[in-house]
């Protein structure tokens, strides 16, 4: 599901994590350290006081350039998805 960018939102809440896999690498070479290196494309949304809508995850950001037949994928894999309630503290 987070293979790709496709406007598409995975919602991870505290204490969850995401499973990632990689193909087998050859060991690093002795003296060498081999480091990943994750980039996170999203945003980040807390319960704060003084957060616009803190006590819901809507509304989801989105990008601008996204044409219709994206904006329903979208939608379909959020449907499907995104459907866990995890009350706040």
């Amino acid at each position: 599901l987070i293979e790709k960018v496709d406007g598409a939102l995975a919602i991870i809440g505290g204490g969850e994590e995401i499973h990632l896999e990689f193909p087998a690498l050859a060991p690093a070479q002795p003296g060498h350290r081999r480091y990943f290196v994750l980039d996170f494309r999203g945003y980040a949304k807390d319960m704060d006081l003084y957060t616009e809508h803190g006590e819901t995850i809507e509304p989801l950001p989105r990008s601008q350039d996204l044409d219709p037949r994206a904006l329903a994928h979208r939608k379909r894999l959020h449907e499907r998805y995104n459907v866990r309630f995890q009350a706040g503290l």
